[in-house]
């Protein structure tokens, strides 16, 4: 499971990051998920409509390539000649050939019509010897000569880079086996080879068939819709006396959550249980679709899936279980409830155990988890040892920089807290470990300045956050030297959490003199910040405290100056809001999403209109995302529909083929009005987006306006208090 893609809460505001009650849902989530896999089904059944106008289905035969061991050897092209024909030229892009020689995965290049008997094909690879383009590659050929059966399906060329004596290519046949598997006590039991046959069996849909491999492969390259098609068509040719194996189902109900279709997947999901088929695997699939429903803000279905998966999931997805629920009991405002959950007491042996199977991944869960406890605690009322977690994470040193990133939200939470407590002093010390230059710098460079000003505060002493004692077997006691130590540079291993050590009290920072030293540093640190992009808050507050700081270094040209610009910077914005708001009612936004499917060149756009990507814009940001996927899916069915019309042109009468353009349509209709009602989600949260910053900036300008009219004046009630008796 991927904690990366949770929103993580940045105050100790005790909601979730994604709620029910924040997004904008249409009026019918199940029936627009049936109508999304309506176009689906009817793009498969077009696709094998095509498929059958191009080449006969009893002749055909699917060509794959794969590769053996790694190499920085890649497949670059094959040429492929049949007989006396003439060869036939597939090429095979750079990711594809990563990933099938970094995972054994099987590519489909194409397909060629054989005839029953004896063929002769001529194989010859393009293999490059580097990742560079510009390398050397070298060819590699091969002739196979098989006899077309009937039972045929496939011809795998596998490539083998690493032997001893050359680069060199093994070629094979695959073919279904269609006797019928049989149970015996519950268990499926596979049939038995045929000895001396010569194609290598498969039963459809198990791990071995080439059409779910090719299916895999599509998903991992990012392809789930390609690959759902490909499910779908394997589905409605499947043998009814042979039916799909567990994995086919158990992929489809992966790729399915991936697509947003969380309905379908669960049904899956529900069936497979019923079979008592695959049950670790199921239980897997549940916590991922339990993430994805408590990320779209379903809780209830997030909860029911969490429950179904809690009693067969494998052990080193329990840690993965109790994060999603303790996420979901802190979305529901029970803290204190997350807590026991988050708080993993055996982490250190679970984390050196998942360590093992994916590095950045753990240490990426570990932190999320950390922070996430942090915030549970703190709103429970375990506020010391929330903010020393907080503290522990914060004083980390990753190298990823998605954990850079997590890294500076705890040193930002931190820091503000103490700010807002009066502890300068503490909050110095923990803002400055923020990085300058990242997203996160402009709010702690401004609240640096304020802890110039803000009294010192005592030393605050830190939780010690070792564990419990950990549970029989001692796992952690147990490794070795090297490997424990190996591990706690990683920060897999935390050394306060198991040897007791680690600093007494939070960091602090030496303090300003006196006032005037407090509001000299302060405004060098916000000089930094002037020079950023003004339609930032913290810019802009920067702005009013610099005129704030020289007021009270009594330099009243300095503050009248520095209000000036503030104020003369918050018109201008007042009036790029304006044309913004008109541009978004005038339904030019939605207009320039309908031009381009670029996302760069759309999100320039919204930029320009002051609808940056943000913590306040992720709602907005989710209703573009849907758009586009929609406007993908419709220019996909218009292409299908397109094809399937031109191959079909000279059989009138072909009732299926009008039957299925007849589907195409009506999914056609059903997405543009999908896509309309997400371009309305997208103006309306654009608008509201805007009129909210407008408020907030004339709230700036009516505090702007007054400071600066208290600095003219200061010097005429100066003078009367002085000449008082």
């Amino acid at each position: 499971m991927k904690h990366t893609s949770c929103l993580v809460l940045v105050s100790f505001a005790c909601a979730c990051a994604v709620s029910a009650a924040d997004s904008l849902q249409p009026e019918s989530p199940d029936q627009s998920q049936a109508f999304r896999l309506e176009a689906f089904e009817a793009l498969a059944k077009a696709e094998t409509s095509i498929a059958s106008h191009r080449l006969p289905q009893p002749l055909r035969i699917n060509i794959a390539i794969s590769q053996s061991g790694l190499s920085k050897r890649r497949i670059s092209q094959l040429d492929l000649a049949v007989d006396d024909q003439p060869p036939v030229h597939y090429f095979v892009p750079a990711a594809a050939a990563a990933a099938i020689a970094e995972y054994d995965e099987q590519r489909r290049v194409g397909q060629i019509a054989l005839a029953p008997g004896p063929h002769t094909l001529r194989a010859e690879f393009s293999v490059s010897v580097s990742d560079k383009p510009e390398a050397a590659s070298e060819a590699v050929q091969t002739d196979y000569r098989f006899e077309r059966r009937e039972a045929a399906s496939d011809i795998e060329f596998r490539l083998d880079p690493g032997t001893l004596i050359g680069t060199r290519i093994k070629a094979r046949t695959w073919a279904p086996d269609l006797r019928v598997p049989r149970k015996v006590l519950g268990v499926v039991v596979e049939p038995v080879a045929i000895p001396g046959a010569s194609e290598l069996l498969y039963r459809p849909g198990s791990d071995s068939d080439p059409a779910l491999r090719q299916i895999r492969h599509l998903d991992r390259l990012g392809e789930s819709d390609t690959a759902l098609l490909e499910l779908l068509q394997m589905a409605s040719a499947a043998s009814s006396e042979v039916p799909l194996a567990a994995d086919y189902w158990l992929e489809s109900a992966t790729v399915s959550r991936r697509l947003g279709l969380l309905d379908r997947a669960q049904q899956i999901c529900d069936q497979l249980d019923a079979r008592h088929e695959l049950a670790g695997a199921v239980a897997t699939e549940r916590l991922a679709i339990a993430t994805a429903q408590y990320e779209a803000g379903n809780l209830d279905e997030a909860d029911a899936q969490l429950k179904q998966a809690r009693s067969t999931l494998p052990e080193f997805r329990r840690s993965d279980w109790r994060y999603v629920s303790g996420m979901v009991l802190i979305a529901r405002q029970r803290p204190a409830d997350a807590v026991p959950l988050l708080a993993e007491t055996n982490s250190e042996t679970i984390d050196a155990f998942r360590y093992m199977n994916a590095s950045t991944e753990t240490l990426r869960a570990t932190a999320y988890g950390r922070f996430n406890l942090a915030v549970a605690m703190v709103n429970s009322g375990d506020e010391r040892r929330g903010l020393s977690w907080l503290d522990l994470l914060g004083r980390s040193a990753p190298n990823d920089p998605e954990m850079m990133a997590l890294r500076d939200k705890a040193n930002l939470a931190l820091g503000w807290h103490f700010l807002k407590a009066k502890q300068g002093r503490t909050a110095l010390g923990v803002l400055g470990r923020v990085r300058s230059e990242g997203p996160l710098s402009d709010r702690a460079l401004l609240g640096m300045g304020w802890a110039q000003l803000a009294p010192d505060g005592e030393r605050l002493p830190r939780v010690q956050l070792a564990v419990d004692p950990p549970r029989a077997p001692d796992q952690i006691n147990d490794l070795s030297a090297p490997l424990k130590n190996s591990l706690a540079r990683l920060r897999v291993l935390e050394p306060e959490l198991h040897d007791k050590v680690g600093p007494r009290s939070f960091e602090r920072e030496d303090p300003p003199k006196n006032r005037e030293a407090g509001l000299r540093r302060a405004l060098q640190v916000w000089s930094v910040l002037l020079g950023r992009d003004e339609r930032e808050p913290e810019v802009v507050e920067a702005m009013l405290a610099t005129g704030y700081a020289y007021d009270q270094l009594h330099d009243q040209p300095a503050a009248r100056s520095a209000y000036s610009r503030t104020i003369s910077t918050l018109r201008q914005m007042q009036s790029d809001i304006r044309n913004a708001s008109d541009i978004v009612k005038d339904g030019r936004l939605v207009a320039a999403m309908e031009r381009t499917l670029g996302q760069d060149d759309l999100f320039r756009f919204m930029d320009s209109l002051r609808l940056a990507p943000g913590d306040d814009t992720h709602l907005l940001y989710a209703a573009v995302e849907t758009h586009r996927d929609l406007s993908l899916l419709r220019a996909r069915l218009v292409d299908t529909r397109d094809r399937l019309a031109a191959v079909s042109a000279s059989d009138r009468d072909n009732a299926a083929d009008h039957a299925v353009m007849a589907q195409l349509d009506a999914a056609i209709e059903h997405v543009d009005a999908d896509r309309a009602a997400a371009g309305h989600d997208v103006q309306t949260l654009a608008a509201d987006h805007l009129k909210a910053r407008k408020t907030s900036v004339d709230t700036y300008l009516k505090s702007a306006l007054l400071l600066a009219a208290r600095v003219d004046e200061q010097p005429v009630l100066e003078s009367r208090q002085s000449s008082r008796p």
